[in-house]
């Protein structure tokens, strides 16, 4: 293998180099967790000043290997840029405080309300699945199912982007996504938990509350055309 290709995940954005060099892309593999967080720590023994933002990576990691005290301990030393969407679901799988969990997500929102209704739109095709048994009558992986409903989130809001912040903000929503989406599909009642933060959430900008403004509309639709 040449040496730039071995070397190219250290030049690539932490989260798609890591589950490249999983070769388990959504973290669908079982192998997935143990094997990045040793490739995490090697990102961070040769580049100590972790320029790549390796160390965002981490608690993530634990979330998904079930070190749920380490996950959390991450999220508090280095809060994720896309906002505390996964240290509030963390907090309401411990079920520490349901009151606690709603209130961080529900402000979480209140500042990036394009990820929380795009991970609402790549729930909700699960919940349709769940209701149509897509899993008892189908052979396919989590990893296709994963993909269907990311691409189904990212194809909704995709184009509409007007300027470099909203298009960033809207990379940053499919990067958590494709990273953490299956985290949320396993935890039990995190589609009703997000659904209650949505609607609890009050935003302080015009941009995001447009945003949950148009989604409200959107989603009232999909719970009368799916009946859930």
């Amino acid at each position: 293998m040449p040496e730039a290709e071995i070397f190219r995940p250290f030049e690539c954005v932490p989260a798609g180099a890591a589950q490249s060099a999983a070769g388990c892309p959504g973290g669908s593999c079982p192998q997935f967790p143990a094997f990045v967080v040793q490739f995490i720590a090697l990102m961070l023994e040769l580049v100590p000043n972790d320029n790549q933002g390796a160390r965002y990576l981490q608690a993530d990691l634990y979330f998904y290997e079930g070190r749920l005290t380490d996950a959390a301990e991450g999220y508090k030393q280095h809060p994720p840029h896309e906002g505390l969407f996964s240290m509030a679901l963390l907090t309401s799988v411990q079920n520490r405080s349901a009151a606690a969990a709603t209130s961080m997500l529900s402000d979480t929102i209140a500042q990036h309300a394009l990820t929380a209704v795009m991970l609402h739109l790549y729930l909700v095709r699960f919940k349709v699945w769940e209701r149509k048994q897509v899993h008892k009558k189908s052979s396919l992986p989590m990893q296709a199912l994963h993909r269907a409903a990311h691409v189904h989130a990212w194809n909704e809001f995709v184009g509409l982007q007007e300027d470099y912040r909203e298009w960033q903000d809207f990379r940053n929503a499919a990067e958590y996504i494709g990273r953490m989406g299956p985290i949320w599909v396993k935890s039990p009642g995190s589609f009703d938990f997000l659904d209650q933060a949505l609607g609890a959430a009050e935003p302080r900008d015009e941009v995001n509350r447009t945003i949950l403004d148009s989604y409200s509309i959107m989603a009232a639709e999909d719970r009368q055309r799916y009946r859930f």
